[in-house]
């Protein structure tokens, strides 16, 4: 291949006639009187040779002039040879270990292994070509990492080549280049130009977020684009999980819903199995159905999976694809799920209930009993004093759920709203869209006559045999967040309104004037009240990191230090002084997914999941952009070095041997 090849037509086309008008040309002699021509026969002759404008004769010397001025029109073309530049003084290879590095080939070899061995190549032919390049490594995927500084050590650059390992995160190219930019000016300054270097991308092409309009920026280098990946061959067939998410069903926590997105690039993919793992048991198995993109060229064919658990404890839920395909760390997503926590209660009665019938005179003993049963992380009776000196204290944040059973003379100013979910009989505090108003009825009981069987409050609970007082029921305002529940003969008896996101249910009646307590229906209904109303915010405990995502742990009381352990062992100390170490801290990021155990601080797990659509589509980029130049991948490809000085040191030889044959000719 030829730099130059312009310069050196040009140069032949003006040469090449001046050294044959030499030969067509007669030679001029300086004329010499001797006495006789008789012994002179090869001086006769070459007077007769050298007529002007003879057929020219071949003659050895007319050979070699050709040869030397051959030699030095390949000079001026500027010939290479595959191999880095010499008149790059630097070499900076950037190598590429980013989530899809770690995809196999169908021969059995990662695209890691395939970019170290081109990295090998390349330095094997710096080898041959000088030892004088100066080398530097710089590692990438999310982040640049500065492996090997610029050195002459060969030996060093490939122990630390053959060290690289895949990490399951996207890769972040600008940030690699601007880490090479950073290397290429490091020795020098604004008043210093930095010496020629090149950079080396080796990557598999699988670039995120990088169309062919993204330009990139490289300043103070040149770029060859190394792509390890067939030009020619079709993005790797690949599944892969790409989202995942958990919650418990607000309506009632001990419900776990999940949904999974997972991608094909295989076209004719149709379904998939996905295995269900919930604290390393096995729950189900799910088919995934596949529906092509038909709105996008070359996109994946996808499928949105939802799934539905059962527990009340601590969770790690996994989900997996059974299929093996070319990129594993994608196969598999992980959230771990806290339990659903017992509940605080705090009871407003009229006054302290007692679990002994004996010492009351009505049903009073019958909420507080049954709500003592319950398995409660706390529970509190107090009188609507009390509660409101709480309220006003902001103590009240510090329960879960606050029922009251109040007397109907009891000052309704003594009830202010509470900023936490609420259960009321009888007498409520103020909630929006509700109130409690005299009912006119030719009876004092009346019977429910509907009520939402499907609502989590009432599941399950049978209300046709229940009595009520017939003197109130709830009026509901037009356009307010409250809906009816249960209705009887004077109107609504039971009712729920949202306030700040917190749920409030209001029955019309007291307890302590109804047959409800007596009856089964009773405790189903408090026990689903309960659940529903102290557990609403349980959805916000399913945690996970994506591989990019710095992780925060809170350190345990006098703690010492956290020890990390999973796919990466990790051990930070903490300082000496208890106080300094209740504020959360940093892990940093973690680049490997899995689930890691963590001691001495809480959360005591972590799960970490690539979820990177990019890397898992293995699509390869055939061109970067750099400063607006598309740069083209090249597949086996090297730098190539200029070798014209090898042209000019044989014509060089070629007019020493020719001056001395010359010389050795005119001897006397």
């Amino acid at each position: 291949m030829f730099l130059t090849p312009i310069a050196a037509i040009v140069a032949g086309v003006l040469t090449l006639p001046v050294l044959l008008t030499l030969y067509f040309l007669k030679l001029r002699r300086r004329p010499v009187r001797v006495s006789s021509t008789m012994f002179w026969a090869s001086s006769s002759t070459d007077t007769q040779v050298n007529t002007p404008f003879r057929m020219i004769r071949p003659s050895w010397l007319l050979f070699l002039h050709l040869l030397i001025l051959a030699l030095l029109l390949l000079a001026i073309a500027r010939p290479t040879l595959p191999g880095p530049g010499t008149s790059d003084d630097r070499i900076i290879l950037l190598i590429d270990r980013s989530a899809s590095m770690a995809a196999q080939t169908p021969s059995g070899q990662s695209h890691l292994d395939l970019a170290k061995q081109r990295a090998k190549r390349i330095l094997n032919a710096i080898n041959r070509d000088s030892s004088s390049h100066q080398i530097a490594v710089i590692s990438f995927a999310h982040s640049p990492r500065i492996i090997v500084p610029f050195t002459h050590d060969q030996r060093a650059v490939l122990n630390a080549i053959e060290k690289l390992t895949p990490l399951d995160q996207p890769d972040r190219l600008q940030n690699a280049l601007d880490a090479a930019a950073s290397l290429v000016t490091r020795d020098g300054d604004e008043s210093t130009q930095s010496p020629p270097t090149r950079v080396i991308l080796i990557t598999d092409g699988v670039i995120k977020s990088a169309p062919t309009s993204t330009t990139y920026t490289l300043a103070g280098a040149k770029l060859t684009y190394e792509r390890v990946t067939p030009l020619d061959s079709p993005a790797q067939e690949n599944l892969s999980i790409v989202s995942m998410s958990v919650q418990r069903d607000p309506e009632s926590p001990k419900t776990i819903r999940g949904l999974l997105r997972v991608l094909s690039t295989n076209p004719n993919t149709k379904a998939a199995t996905i295995q269900i793992t919930q604290n390393n048991q096995i729950t189900k198995r799910i088919a995934a159905t596949f529906t092509p993109q038909l709105d996008a060229i070359d996109s994946p064919a996808q499928a949105v999976v939802p799934f539905t658990l059962t527990s009340s404890a601590q969770s790690l839920i996994t989900a997996s694809l059974t299929a093996t395909d070319a990129l594993a760390s994608d196969n598999t997503a992980r959230i771990t799920l806290d339990a659903a926590t017992r509940p605080s209660v705090l009871l407003v009665s009229s006054s302290a209930f007692s679990t002994d019938a004996t010492t009351t005179t009505d049903l009073t003993w019958i909420l507080g009993d049954q709500l003592s049963a319950m398995n409660l992380s706390r529970l509190e009776n107090i009188s609507p004093t009390t509660y409101a000196q709480l309220h006003a204290s902001g103590q009240l944040k510090n329960f879960d759920l606050v029922i009251f059973d109040v007397a109907p003379t009891t000052n309704p100013s003594f009830l202010p709203t509470p900023p936490i979910p609420s259960l009321s009989f009888g007498m409520s505090p103020a909630l929006p869209g509700l109130s409690v108003e005299p009912a006119q009825s030719a009876k004092p009981t009346t019977l429910f006559i509907s009520w939402e069987r499907t609502h989590p409050a009432l599941r399950h609970v049978a209300l046709d045999q229940t009595l009520v007082p017939a003197n109130q029921h709830i009026i509901i305002k037009p356009d307010s967040p409250a809906t009816e529940l249960a209705r009887g003969v004077p109107g609504v008896l039971i009712a729920q309104t949202f306030l700040n996101r917190n749920r409030h249910i209001l029955c019309a009646f007291a307890l302590r004037n109804s047959t409800w307590p007596l009856q089964v229906g009773f405790t189903i209904f408090l026990a689903n009240a309960v659940d529903l109303l102290a557990d609403q915010n349980a959805s916000a405990s399913a945690r996970f990191y994506t591989t990019i995502d710095p992780v925060m742990v809170t350190p345990k009381p006098q703690a010492r230090q956290i020890s990390l352990s999973g796919p990466i062992n990790r051990t930070i100390n903490l300082a000496q002084n208890p106080a300094q170490t209740s504020n959360p801290i940093s892990l940093s990021i973690l680049p490997r997914q899995g689930v890691y155990r963590v001691q001495g601080a809480e959360p005591q797990m972590i799960a970490v999941n690539l979820f990177s659509p990019s890397e898992s589509l293995l699509a390869s980029r055939s061109s970067i952009s750099i400063a607006g130049i598309q740069i083209s991948a090249r597949q086996n490809a090297q730098l190539r070095h200029e070798i014209w000085h090898w042209f000019v040191g044989a014509a060089a030889l070629l007019l020493a041997i020719e001056w001395f044959l010359y010389a050795w000719r005119i001897r006397i």
